[in-house]
């Protein structure tokens, strides 16, 4: 019986390519006939092979099954599947890393997955809502995050449902954490004799607040509700009756989705100038005509087209600027912190626009959502 040198040449063959005979004794004899199901398969990897590209090891495993499953209409061809038995390979296999994992390493988490679209969206729409730095590294092809509970939580379980490996140090932060859910922990600002705490606050946290937000004193109510999403505790429901309304609605959360209305700019800027978030970056890529009318009642050097600092190696921007208004944003000029970002577009994804979300301590999106509110 004739047979070939390699599991390829089986491949094109079945793909219909004249492999080892002559392609008039090819067209002369005839064909194996393929399951309907397996044509696609056949002629997607046979194409890619007579090209010159090796298999992947994946692949050689499927081929080598497919091939022995015509076992019998190739020696009706008088030809012997033999090498495919005990396979040899014109090329080296490319061996694939299908790694999944998920570990902690220099207090932060790493996330490690081969290329799967589906994981990669769903990790782009869910990370805006993420407590603190998260990022895609090219270098080293990590997706890092910052340790934090709430990116412990999503996570871990994102890890569970993908069937990754996950290391035993986050495995068991993650276990601690939904103990202490069973509890009834909770990291809220309630009322104190003096003032008000925040039970359950890190010892950092409480020292932040102290050094860098007023401290806890009587008179600094709105402003301690008005950190609470951006700094990750809750607030009693008997205090939010006690701060501006906005601030209350606002403050509670990091992100909030609301129509893109009128009167919903009206609110976020009303609610920037109660809880004095200036500057607030507007980006609107469409430019919509709302908010030239709202942004039209700042004065002239309140407003800030961030259009005009392309290419520009530093911004200048005016000691009183309210309003940063980009219908795109650039890569360069970055600004170090935005108290508040306004967005008309709920996809900001890609590192540029990533960042300047990243350093957004409170984001409003005012766009068609399935998470509007």
């Amino acid at each position: 019986m004739k047979k070939f040198n390699c599991v390829e040449d089986y491949l094109e063959y079945l793909g219909g390519w004249p492999i080892g005979m002559s392609f008039v004794d090819m067209m002369s004899s005839s064909t194996i006939s393929l399951d309907g199901i397996d044509v696609k398969i056949i002629t997607s990897i046979s194409t890619s092979t007579i090209s010159g590209v090796a298999l992947t090891d994946r692949q050689a495993d499927i081929v080598c099954r497919l091939i022995l499953k015509y076992k019998q209409q190739f020696a009706n061809h008088n030809i012997s599947v033999f090498p495919v038995e005990n396979p040899l390979y014109r090329r080296p296999l490319r061996y694939i890393n299908r790694v999944k994992k998920i570990w902690i390493e220099n207090d932060m988490i790493h996330f490690y997955f081969p290329y799967e679209q589906s994981l990669i969206d769903e990790l782009k729409r869910d990370r805006k809502d993420l407590i603190g730095l998260n990022e895609f590294n090219p270098t080293t092809k990590t997706w890092d995050f910052a340790l934090s509970e709430y990116n412990v939580n999503w996570l871990v379980t994102l890890a569970q449902l993908n069937n990754f490996d996950i290391a035993p140090d986050i495995l068991r932060l993650y276990d601690m954490i939904v103990e202490i859910e069973k509890a009834g922990y909770v990291i809220e600002l309630v009322e104190a004799d003096d003032g008000y705490s925040i039970t359950n606050g890190a010892d950092g946290l409480i020292e932040y607040i102290n050094e860098h937000l007023g401290g806890f004193g009587t008179d600094n109510l709105q402003n301690l509700v008005d950190n609470s999403g951006i700094l990750g505790y809750t607030v009693n429901e008997a205090l939010l009756s006690r701060v501006n309304e906005l601030v209350a609605c606002f403050g509670v959360n990091r992100s909030t989705y609301l129509t893109p209305t009128h009167w919903n700019l009206e609110f976020a800027l009303e609610y920037a100038k109660q809880s004095n978030r200036y500057p607030v970056l507007i980006y609107d890529p469409a430019g919509t005509t709302t908010v030239h009318s709202c942004i039209g009642e700042f004065s002239g050097d309140e407003v800030v087209n961030l259009s005009n600092y392309f290419g520009k190696s530093q911004m200048e921007y005016t000691s009183n600027a309210k309003i940063i208004y980009a219908t795109k944003l650039p890569k360069e000029n970055l600004m170090e912190r935005i108290p508040l970002m306004i967005s008309y577009h709920e996809l900001l994804f890609g590192m540029n626009k990533y960042i300047w979300v990243e350093r957004s301590d409170r984001l409003i999106y005012l766009c068609g959502s399935t998470l509007t509110q």
